[in-house]
């Protein structure tokens, strides 16, 4: 069974008043599993580490390509991190990105009422950098119909992006305008010694289940879906004048160059100042009046 995201030894960055709310992919049987099997091993393996030299613990991290730090019970615990850390297939450098070759929902904070604007500029750097294949989808959770987040938004602050997580991804994500972080886990936390380890502030992304990026969709969903299902009626022929009136290009005009199923069509926008033909659904386009079309030529 899934369950809400909280490690002992790691600090959820989701917040406090979401925690009965988002549920992350993790087992809770296997987390107990993990706990307990790290507490045997920790205890077997302590002995056999104890028995080595500094010298030879040194040895063995650098094999591994972690640096040595502090005294020698310092230096065990790194060294126990590390063997945990490969057993469990992640990165053992904390401020790495967990490499993840599948389409994944994760959670992304944003600076409030700046939701579609970031949004917006994600599904931009898709079309222009051609990143269809490293994001699929982005989600703002507002009400079905509202156009404001300030008012319709049923998660301020935060939206969600379907995507592969990996490092360079990651980094394009996190340095857009108005992007707080991802929504995870950072490591913190005294070692042995007493001194500060782990990586404090640094997010490792953690990713929601389908399910759950359901249940929030449906929070957002209206009982009364006739505009909805009026727009899905919409006819357009190649050539038409379009405005956007919904998702991330909304305002933008262009002319239809391809239809290419029932529901979508291929309309040419400018996208940060270049023409490029993009995909939209026919529910998110309004065609334009010969008044305004004349208008939009002159």
């Amino acid at each position: 069974m899934d369950c809400v995201f909280t490690l002992a030894r790691e600090r959820s960055c989701v917040p406090v008043a979401l925690y009965d709310e988002i549920e992350f992919a993790f087992d809770e049987s296997e987390l107990e599993e993990d706990e307990e099997d790290e507490d045997e091993e920790e205890e077997s393996s302590e002995i056999d580490l104890n028995a080595l030299t500094v010298a030879e613990l040194k040895e063995q991290l650098q094999s591994l390509g972690v640096r040595a730090k502090g005294r020698k019970v310092d230096i065990i615990a790194q060294l126990q991190n590390a063997k945990r850390k490969i057993k469990a297939k992640v990165p053992l450098n904390d401020l790495e990105v967990h490499r993840d070759g599948e389409f994944k929902w994760y959670m992304l904070q944003t600076a409030n009422g700046f939701e579609h604007a970031v949004a917006t500029a994600i599904q931009q750097n898709v079309v222009v950098s051609e990143l269809q294949d490293q994001i699929r989808e982005t989600f703002v959770p507002i009400m079905q119909g509202e156009t404001s987040v300030r008012e319709g938004s049923v998660m301020p602050s935060y939206i969600f992006i379907k995507m592969r997580m990996e490092k360079k991804i990651h980094k394009l994500v996190s340095d857009l305008q108005y992007v707080v972080n991802f929504v995870g886990a950072d490591h913190g936390g005294r070692g042995p010694s007493g001194g500060m380890v782990g990586t404090r502030g640094f997010v490792w992304p953690r990713p929601i289940s389908d399910a759950e990026l359901e249940r929030i969709r449906g929070r957002t969903r209206r009982q009364d879906t006739s505009a909805a299902a009026a727009g899905g009626d919409r006819r357009f022929v190649e050539g038409d004048m379009i405005e956007v009136v919904n998702g991330p290009f909304k305002g933008m005009r262009g002319a239809v160059c391809a239809l290419e199923t029932a529901d979508e069509l291929t309309a040419m926008l400018a996208v940060m100042g270049v023409d490029t033909p993009v995909t939209l659904q026919k529910s998110h386009c309004a065609a334009l009046s010969m008044e305004e079309e004349e208008a939009e030529e002159a």
